[in-house]
Parts: C-alpha cells; sequence; structure tokens
C-alpha cells in the first residue's frame, strides 16, 4: 500500500486540577522565660489576608474571580460545582465571601470613584434597562 496523506481530527481536552496550598504560620514563645516559670503567651504570626476570609476552605481570589465574574457562575452554581469536586461548600458561606470582600479590599476604589465622580462639574448617567431574566415586563 502507498501512503497518500493523513486525516487529522481535533479534540479540545481540558483538565482542572486542584491543588491545595499551605500557608505556614510560625509559633514564638521565650524559653528562658519558661525556664523561670514566668507564664509567657505563645505568639504567631500574622496571618496572610485572603478574600477568603477564615472559613474552612480558603479559595483564592483568582479562583472564585475566574469561576463567578469571568465566567458569570451564579452563586449555586458554584456551590453545586464545589460539591462535586469534593469541597462542599455553602451559598451563603460564598455570599459572605463576596460582601465581605468586596467591603475590605473594594471600598478604597470606590470611594475615590465617589469622590472623582463628585468633583466633577457634570454628571451624565445611562440609565438603559437589560432585561436579566428572561421575565414578563
Amino acid at each position: 500500500m502507498h501512503r497518500m496523506g493523513e486525516a487529522v481530527t481535533e479534540q479540545l481536552h481540558i483538565e482542572v486540577k486542584a491543588k491545595v496550598l499551605q500557608n505556614v504560620r510560625f509559633k514564638y514563645t521565650c524559653r528562658p522565660c519558661d525556664r523561670t516559670s514566668f507564664n509567657t503567651p505563645v505568639v504567631t504570626a500574622d496571618a496572610r489576608t485572603t478574600l477568603a476570609g477564615q472559613h474552612r476552605y480558603g479559595f483564592d481570589a483568582g479562583l472564585r474571580a475566574r469561576s463567578q465574574y469571568v465566567y458569570g457562575t451564579p452563586l449555586y452554581r458554584l456551590a453545586h460545582a464545589f460539591e462535586r469536586a469534593g469541597v462542599p461548600v455553602s451559598r451563603g458561606a460564598l455570599g459572605h465571601w463576596v460582601i465581605g470582600s468586596s467591603e475590605k479590599h473594594l471600598s478604597r476604589i470606590y470611594d475615590a470613584l465617589k469622590l472623582r465622580l463628585r468633583s466633577q462639574p457634570l454628571i451624565h448617567g445611562d440609565e438603559t434597562t437589560v432585561q436579566v431574566l428572561k421575565e414578563k415586563d
């Protein structure tokens, strides 16, 4: 047989892998104070500030931002996706993350934008409505 060419087909394969990142915080105490029977407290290094808050699963900001804001995934779908991946997170926890991280990390941006807007001599607004859900009227 004589080979006369090839037929190529392509198939998209996206592999999603989850990995756990551990943040180690060192604890300190005064050994000489312990030996002399002083009651010394144990001091732990400050925790790294994250957008996830103090939940059991500290999801990184990139994961939540891609899931929720880039892909427009509602929180209930995000909760189901995490559950299917073996990481149960309630919609309430996700909602608290969104609200808490917005209040904590975006307030400075909001304040700066508000200050800039109020300093303008004239403000225009576009109040065009956008239908989000397929509801009547």
